[in-house]
């Protein structure tokens, strides 16, 4: 009489199971309880119930990570420029014939060149000879024009030297003209000291009218010049004064580079913390690191 007991309460709460839980995939459970009474419940309940009591969490939740995204699902277009620089011109021409990649090239040169220095630069290695003169002739275009830009600034602000819109377009001429790739180390240090100096007059003169972006360029270019310690100063203002997820990532990059464990936990559980929107690199980390901490 107490087998039939049980097996009535275990159909009933199979039933209830099926048609109350709101999860459709996991409505399946409701029969396997059918199949294997009073253990099938057990199987399922018992981890369930250990999972909760130990305060693990295997998903992201509220109390994991705040994100302000839907639940829809959708296709994001790729960033066609952005692309073009990170994927190089060997890469995407490996089995080319010489006319395609010469092709590929010039149709290349009539866009921006220097949005697509990178890629540019990366088809100066190519075993075709034209391919190389090609790029080898619009990286020299690259300098020449950045170059000029920065001069025709600089002339600009010894005419007028409180003028904080040309103090930002020198600012932005500099990173453009270090970051384009076209410079020799000792360019590239000369310019990142450059960088530094036009930086700092724009901060003491107005810091409201530096960006997020031109923080974060500062940190990296601080932290190439061996100060290190001003690098991380600038990120943790970045993040203070702006409060975006790319000021938190750059500060996590330099703690991480420096091998600073404590103050990489401390500056990840903020970010974790944060009400910020997060990018799915952004959420990568997050994700990668809570099972590092696990």
């Amino acid at each position: 009489m107490e087998v039939w007991i049980i097996l009535i309460l275990n159909t009933l709460i199979s039933v209830l199971f099926i048609f109350l839980v709101k999860d459709k995939q996991e409505r399946i459970f409701g029969l396997f309880f059918l199949i294997l009474p009073i253990f099938g419940l057990a199987f399922y309940f018992v981890p369930k119930f250990v999972f909760g009591f130990t305060m693990k969490h295997n998903l992201y939740d509220s109390s994991n990570i705040k994100l302000k995204i839907s639940d829809e699902t959708f296709s994001q277009k790729p960033n066609i420029p952005e692309e073009m620089n990170i994927v190089s011109f060997n890469e995407i021409m490996q089995v080319g014939l010489k006319e395609e990649k010469r092709a590929l090239l010039l149709n290349v040169l009539k866009d921006d060149l220097v949005d697509n220095a990178s890629f540019i630069r990366s088809a100066m290695s190519d075993s075709d000879s034209e391919t190389t003169h090609y790029a080898a002739s619009a990286t020299m275009q690259i300098y020449t024009k950045l170059r000029s830009a920065i001069q025709a600034l600089e002339t600009q602000q010894q005419l007028d030297p409180e003028n904080p819109q040309i103090m930002l377009r020198l600012l932005s001429a500099i990173s453009d003209y270090i970051l384009s790739g076209v410079l020799t180390k000792r360019d590239n240090d000369f310019y990142r000291n450059k960088y530094i100096r036009a930086f700092n007059t724009l901060r003491k003169f107005d810091p409201n009218l530096l960006n997020c972006d031109a923080y974060l360029k500062m940190a990296d270019f601080l932290f190439a010049s061996f100060d290190v310690h001003k690098s991380i100063e600038t990120a943790i203002e970045a993040t203070t004064r702006f409060d975006t997820e790319e000021a938190h990532l750059k500060l996590l990059e330099l703690y991480y580079k420096t091998g600073n464990q404590f103050k990489f936990n401390e500056a990840f559980d903020v970010f974790r913390k944060s009400e910020l929107t997060v990018s799915n690199k952004g959420l990568e980390l997050i994700r990668f690191w809570n099972k590092r901490n696990a």
